[in-house]
């Protein structure tokens, strides 16, 4: 099997990508939309400064959750 090129962003749909400020992987991820970006693919970034990796399964222990998810769902719902 044929491995992929990773270096092409141009044929990816839109994306909708999330950061968090206490996430090891923030950096990688708004590099991640820069690309996108740069490759002109539809990418909306919402970027949670107080956040950990991993808060959007954390439900109501974390305030931030529940906007998260119906902003992530109004998202979606403009792409049908």
């Amino acid at each position: 099997m044929a491995r992929p090129n990773c270096s092409n962003f141009f044929d990816l749909p839109p994306s909708y990508v999330i950061t968090a400020g206490f996430d090891p992987l923030a950096d990688e991820g708004a590099a991640y939309v820069a690309r996108l970006s740069e490759a002109g693919v539809p990418v909306f970034h919402r970027h949670f400064p107080g956040q950990i990796h991993g808060f959007l399964t954390m439900g109501p222990q974390f305030p931030t959750t529940e906007g998260a998810l119906f902003d992530i769902g109004r998202w979606i719902q403009n792409f049908q």
